[in-house]
């Protein structure tokens, strides 16, 4: 009898993801409060099974714990949140934690060394050490080379691509490896306090007018898209959404369910269209909601529809033109598209009216087509990644820990962010230079002070050495250093939109400020809305300035559509009067002038 040797390493203990990068995405998204698997497949766009297989990783890199159904952050994690993605630290911290990986040390201790094993040498150990199939062990080995590689071979190219900061000649038509979403229109009817509106999209996008012309419906528009794509309910999204431990999570819509729809009217309508990346392209995808809230208890779809470029007439319609499915009472029945395969008509599904098909479709158990699933769930994540600025001054001003790099909607921890940026020199030189050139020489240099709880204090040098800390600093400062930490920080998402973005600024440094937010969009990694009340400074900018492709000019009170600014305004005639008044006996009114 012969004896068999004991398993050295549980199977499921072998890491299946590849990605360091990834992985740490994972972790910054536990940080951000997303404990729960569903909360992380929102917050990181994971598939269930990689939101699994990353999660596994980050345990038995010492990054995260299970407690539960829950993860939570390991000691070890504050070591890789301090370090700037894609720096010599983080690679440091990746070296060191899959050295002191007991799986790692088990299977490869020799992983990280200048000879490390080959694929072939990796297999045969996992297949030695587990109970894996040769298949499944050259794809564990798969996984940890690709660390290797991610550490040793290439330290300096993170998985997604840090956009270039100051783009020059030496830089220009180099494409980033990574596409991001681009928002082309939106098309608002009886929304909040707009009637009707149409506009365009272009990198950097202003939309200018006085108080109570629809600025911030705009802003609102768009954040019920974001809130349609984090699985909310019309309720919800109008509302409050509440977390299970009793933790604001969203804060709704101002004004709630009663204002949703213009004064007057029970219904409104918002249509977008989106650019989705797919592979090594973008799919043009267009997406319309319409929804009732004549029963302020109970919002409801009306009608809801998803067309992708090249997958038919649709993905899904509620109201198609042919083939409509038969209406059911408290159901909103949705037909979704033709089969590829047969060209016959698909087949019709009954959905919650009080939530959008569209986040019931990526997970509904009855769809069995990958087109619809990837394509409601590529729509979702892109809502899901829109990010809103509207700075205030207490945010700005408060201090922060460390650990915290992710810029708050108010501009909240602005000082760790700035902390975070200045550890790479070439951010560090285009914060300084940018904004010696905003004080006109007048402040010189960064600091920050840690305060009796380990907050860090942001502090400005002027030229004569004299030191400002936050509450002293003026607010345009502050409102231009939180821009500037939006569009060059670490966490870089592909869509602002920033409210009341002339706030502060006096017309030649808002003419600034436009110009260097230009210079970060215009490699198309981003897209920049702003809103701005000074109507005239606007006008200027747009005479001087050609990259503002896309200006428009708001009405109060939505009483007609937006206008593009640089384009011929519409004046209408005079009406004429119905009784003119004659003066016979005036000889001015017989002359032929």
């Amino acid at each position: 009898m012969t004896d068999t040797a004991p398993l050295q390493v549980k199977s499921f203990e072998v890491p299946q993801a590849n990605s360091l990068d990834r992985i740490r995405r994972l972790v910054e998204a536990v940080s951000r409060g997303a404990t729960q698997k569903r909360e992380i497949q929102a917050a990181t766009g994971l598939s269930s099974r990689h939101a699994d297989y990353y999660g596994q990783a980050a345990r038995i890199l010492g990054w995260l714990e299970r407690e539960g159904e829950t993860l939570a952050l390991a000691p070890n994690a504050m070591a890789l949140l301090r370090t700037p993605p894609g720096s010599d630290e983080e690679r440091d911290v990746f070296a060191e934690s899959i050295e002191a990986c007991e799986v790692v040390q088990a299977l490869c201790p020799d992983l990280l060394q200048e000879q490390g094993p080959s694929e072939d040498e990796l297999t045969q150990r996992i297949r030695s050490a587990t109970d894996l199939a040769q298949k499944t062990a050259r794809r564990r080995a798969q996984a940890l080379l690709a660390w290797r590689d991610r550490v040793v071979v290439s330290p300096s190219e993170p998985d997604q691509d840090i956009v270039s900061l100051l783009p020059d000649e030496s830089t220009q038509g180099q494409g980033l490896a990574t596409l991001h979403a681009r928002f082309d229109s939106l098309s608002i009817e009886r929304f909040k306090g707009i009637r009707q509106a149409s506009v365009g999209f272009s990198a950097l996008t202003l939309l200018a007018g006085p108080h109570g012309s629809g600025k911030s419906s705009f802003r609102e528009a768009f954040r019920f898209l974001h809130g349609i794509g984090r699985n909310y309910s019309l309720s919800q999204i109008a509302g409050e959404h509440w977390g299970d431990t009793g933790t604001l999570a969203w804060p709704g819509i101002p004004g709630g369910l009663q204002e949703l729809a213009r004064l007057g009217h029970n219904t409104f309508s918002i249509e977008i269209g989106v650019a989705i990346p797919e592979g090594n392209q973008l799919r043009n995808a267009n997406y319309f909601i319409e929804v009732t809230v004549e029963d302020a208890a109970s919002p409801r779809v009306v009608r809801e529809r998803l067309s992708l470029e090249d997958k038919g007439a649709y993905i899904f319609d509620s109201h198609p033109p042919q083939d409509a499915p038969i209406l059911v009472p408290d159901r909103l029945s949705i037909r979704l598209g033709r089969t590829s395969r047969t060209g016959a008509k698909g087949p019709t599904l009954l959905v919650d009216p009080r939530r959008p098909a569209l986040s019931q479709l990526a997970m509904h158990p009855a769809v069995r087509s990958r087109t619809v699933v990837d394509a409601t769930s590529s729509v979702l994540s892109v809502f899901r990644s829109l990010r809103f600025l509207q700075p205030t001054l207490q945010a700005m001003q408060r201090p922060s820990f460390p650990h915290q790099v992710v810029l708050g909607s108010h501009g909240d921890h602005l000082s760790t962010c700035l902390h975070a940026i200045c550890q790479d020199p070439e951010r560090r030189d285009l914060v300084f230079r940018s904004l010696r050139s905003f004080s006109d020489g007048l402040l010189h240099d960064l600091q920050w002070l840690p305060d009796a709880t380990g907050r860090l204090v942001l502090v400005i040098l002027d030229r004569n050495g004299m030191k400002l800390t936050a509450p002293s600093i003026s607010e345009g400062v502050l409102r231009f250093l939180t821009m500037l930490c939006a569009v060059v920080g670490f966490d870089n998402p592909s869509f602002w939109f920033v409210d009341n973005a002339d706030m502060g600024f006096c017309p030649s440094k808002l003419s600034f400020v436009l110009d260097l937010l230009q210079r970060q969009c215009s490699g198309g990694h981003r897209q920049l809305v702003l809103t701005v009340r000074d109507e005239n400074a606007v006008e200027t900018l747009v005479s001087g300035k050609e990259y503002l492709s896309s200006a428009y000019r708001l009405f109060a009170h939505g009483w007609r559509s937006p206008e593009r600014m640089g384009a011929r305004e519409h004046t209408p005639p005079a009406r004429p009067l119905r009784h003119p008044l004659r003066d016979e006996d005036d000889p001015n009114e017989r002359l032929p002038f």
